[in-house]
């Protein structure tokens, strides 16, 4: 596990220099958007969902739209399962 990264410049960082399973991020954390982290992590290829407290899918780049997201707050049962089906690994 890595992180957690409180700010946008921390998560790109990791994003960019860790090697990495999976992510959950934040789409607003610290007054600032997460899309450039979720963009990088979309280039490396590694799944990621988002948490929000944001209803308003518009929020999203239309690039990023297809992203699991999850609504704040978010019952910890759910989190382990969205990221779990988020991150398995699909082989066809």
């Amino acid at each position: 596990m890595v992180g957690p990264a409180g700010r946008v410049e921390s998560a790109l960082k990791l994003a960019c220099g860790e090697r990495l399973d999976g992510a959950i991020l934040d789409i607003k954390p610290a007054c600032e958007m997460s899309f450039v982290v979720a963009d990088v992590l979309c280039e490396r290829g590694v799944p990621f969902l988002f948490v929000t407290g944001y209803d308003d899918v518009t929020i999203v780049p239309a690039a990023l739209r297809r992203a699991r997201r999850l609504s704040k707050p978010v019952a910890d049962q759910q989190l382990l399962e969205v990221a779990s089906e988020v991150f398995t690994v699909r082989t066809s």
